[in-house]
């Protein structure tokens, strides 16, 4: 296995928020990694997967 870089558009205000979303994702990965779980490509697409109808995350996204 070796890391891949995946780019995605999402819609931001500015380019500072973009990046912010980028650092985010990137720090989401790098604490899980650091502690001793790797995010590989197919666990993170399950996750999306099983709270994209999540009520919660939707409301969230809302706002």
């Amino acid at each position: 296995m070796q890391p891949y870089k995946v780019e995605i558009y999402l819609y931001a205000d500015s380019p500072e928020e973009a990046a912010e979303a980028k650092n985010a994702a990137r720090e989401f990965v790098m604490h899980h990694y650091n502690n001793g779980c790797i995010v590989t490509a197919s666990r993170f697409a399950e996750v999306l997967r099983r709270f994209k109808n999540n009520s919660f995350v939707t409301n969230f996204l809302r706002r």
